[in-house]
């Protein structure tokens, strides 16, 4: 996005810093221009930005830092990514089984968990 005038002050500092951003409802999250790391910020009462809390950040942290990411969806109460090398991951609300059908006890995932086909129905 390059113009800053239809950004809200707080947010202007996304410029140039990121090939993809997504925004969730409370969250926001975005794959890093340079190095293709990950980054979340914003509301986590669901665990969505994927630190390992249910605190609120208003800085943006890093997330999974050993991958290097290729795409991100950014939803209601949860997040999504997919690696350069094709691992799909997902973290927030699982309440519903958003995050896989055999996660479902599990109904807050606040760190990032690999979704694979042996978690599917």
């Amino acid at each position: 996005y390059k113009d800053s005038s239809k950004l809200p002050p707080n947010e202007s500092g996304w410029l140039g810093k990121y090939v993809s951003i997504s925004l969730g409802t409370e969250h926001k999250c975005g794959i890093s221009k340079n190095g293709g790391n990950l980054y979340c910020w914003g509301g986590n009462f669901y665990g969505q930005i994927g630190n390992g809390t249910d605190v609120f950040a208003s800085t943006v942290n890093r997330v999974l830092p050993n991958e290097k990411f290729l795409s991100l969806a950014a939803g209601y109460r949860n997040t999504y990514v997919v690696t350069v090398n094709g691992k799909l991951f997902g973290w927030g609300d699982n309440s519903k089984g958003q995050l896989a059908s055999s996660l479902v006890n599990s109904p807050l995932n606040r760190s990032p968990k690999q979704i694979t086909s042996g978690n599917l129905k």
